[in-house]
């Protein structure tokens, strides 16, 4: 992004880019480019064929990850780990 720029109105794109991710990853007062790193967010893209380098994705926008589907999974699978192969769905109970 360029968020320092000679061309005041790059910057000001570069530095709304920026802000649309860290509102997405839910840090909107990031202040090093640290706090990015290992940070998942939903990003929509679009891909546009440019004449000279072929198909190129390009960002159309940010949003924050779904938490509750993040949070299923985990407690089913830990679930699943602690229930016995005889109890588990589609068996049958007992020995």
């Amino acid at each position: 992004y360029n968020i320092s720029h000679p061309n005041p109105q790059a910057e000001q794109i570069g530095r709304g880019q920026l802000s649309a991710l860290c509102l997405s990853i839910v840090l909107p007062n990031a202040s090093d480019s640290d706090q990015l790193l290992n940070q998942s967010c939903v990003i929509t893209l679009k891909i546009k064929n440019h004449p000279q380098y072929g198909p190129q994705n390009e960002v159309k926008g940010y949003g924050p990850l779904q938490q509750p589907m993040m949070q299923q999974a985990p407690q089913q699978q830990a679930m699943a780990a602690h229930t016995p192969p005889f109890n588990q769905p589609g068996q049958q109970a007992g020995w």
